[in-house]
């Protein structure tokens, strides 16, 4: 079992230092992001409305939504050991991970780009 133990250590070690270390820099597009325009009846009606109403909020609700998710992770470490997590740590956290989040751009989509990934969208390809 001994030998076991080193063997499992030396391949979590060997993955640390093969782990990419590149961050995310580009957001990219899910289905849900296309919800809001699912009833809509010409295409370029729909692409103007996602393009006014839905693509300016996307990055923010999603760095918001990792933001939340990250903090949760240690929220929850704390929790298992019955502690409240210090006001300083919780905002030298989010500090951190903001400045991550930050570097991630989202690109506008051409109305051909848009058209494209709808009719995937449509066949069940997305």
């Amino acid at each position: 079992m001994n030998n076991w133990d080193e063997t499992v250590k030396y391949l979590q070690e060997k993955t640390e230092v093969y782990k990419p270390r590149k961050d995310q820099t580009l957001y990219h597009y899910t289905r849900e992001d296309f919800e809001s325009i699912r009833y809509e009846k010409n295409i370029k009606a729909a692409y103007n409305k996602w393009i006014v109403e839905v693509w300016p909020t996307l990055l923010d609700k999603y760095k918001e939504q990792k933001l939340n998710k990250y903090l949760e992770t240690f929220k929850a470490q704390y929790l298992e050991q019955n502690k409240r997590m210090p006001f300083e740590e919780l905002q030298e956290l989010t500090k951190q991970y903001t400045k991550v989040l930050d570097k991630i751009k989202i690109n506008k989509i051409k109305y051909i780009q848009f058209t494209k990934i709808i009719k995937k969208l449509r066949n069940g390809e997305l």
